[in-house]
């Protein structure tokens, strides 16, 4: 269902002129109600910043790795104690998205940790890393770095989807309040949104080979990529399990410890 969600989102203006980030084109079941006023404390402090905020914010864990893939090639790297990045391929002609999701082997109805706290929801997104929206090839690899946010585990998730879906929801016939109460009320979780604590991320692209073909036409493909992803954590994250691959810098975090000791 959140795949069908994630891919429904335009820009609406609400009442008060404020133009507002997201709609989404239809009610979204089976999401519930949610005042953003009641997320537990360890939701809203676990973060290394908020969906608005720039990427160096804040004191965190700097984790940092390389690689490689070719048109049509997966790549998939752990991190943490249940946690990987992944590069989806979406077909010769098309690239990749850029994922973070539960490592739960088999487990194909897992929620994708990015998309949710990383606008625009409609259109081109930095996750898109591929020729579409009108973008060729060649300036989708130009486009780096690419900036990312995402939610740490599934209770984030399900609470960042909630304001998601308070946000972006049209009036349902069947709810009585005014134009103007149902728009307060979306405007209010889009602020909360804008707030929400996350991690970041950054993938950079280093070296590129882009192709040509009759599918692909003037747009191109991309052959094949290198490249460098910056993940920043909060400073209790478990850094254990991850791959061997991974460079841990703590020295944000020492810091901060030590100005507060002294």
């Amino acid at each position: 269902m959140w795949a069908l969600c994630k891919n429904a989102l335009a820009s609406v203006r609400f009442f008060d002129g404020t133009l507002a980030v997201f709609a989404l084109l239809f009610v979204m079941p089976g999401t519930g109600r949610y005042t953003p006023s009641t997320l537990p404390s360890q939701v809203v402090t676990a973060g290394c910043g908020t969906v608005k905020s720039p990427f160096e914010e804040g004191a965190c864990i700097l984790l940092s790795f390389r690689g490689e893939v070719s048109t049509n090639q997966a790549f998939e790297r752990r991190f943490g104690d249940g946690l990987l990045f992944r590069l989806v391929p979406k077909g010769e002609q098309f690239g990749w998205d850029i994922e973070v999701v539960p490592d739960r082997p088999g487990d194909t109805s897992q929620s994708e940790y990015i998309w949710v706290v990383t606008p625009p929801y409609h259109f081109w997104n930095p996750r898109y890393l591929d020729a579409s929206y009108g973008m060729s090839a060649s300036e989708a690899v130009r486009s780096s770095p690419r900036n990312f946010n995402f939610v740490l585990n599934e209770e984030q998730y399900k609470k960042a989807a909630d304001l998601v879906a308070l946000a972006v929801t049209s009036h349902p016939q069947s709810d009585k309040r005014s134009a103007e109460e149902f728009a307060k009320e979306s405007q209010d979780a889009a602020n909360a949104l804008f707030k929400f604590p996350v991690a970041k991320g950054r993938l950079i692209i280093l070296k590129s080979r882009i192709g040509t073909s009759d599918e692909s036409g003037k747009q191109g493909f991309i052959k094949w990529l290198e490249f460098r992803v910056d993940l920043r954590v909060p400073c209790d994250f478990s850094a254990i399990g991850g791959s061997a691959k991974i460079s841990v810098d703590h020295s944000e975090c020492l810091a901060e410890r030590n100005e507060k000791r002294e």
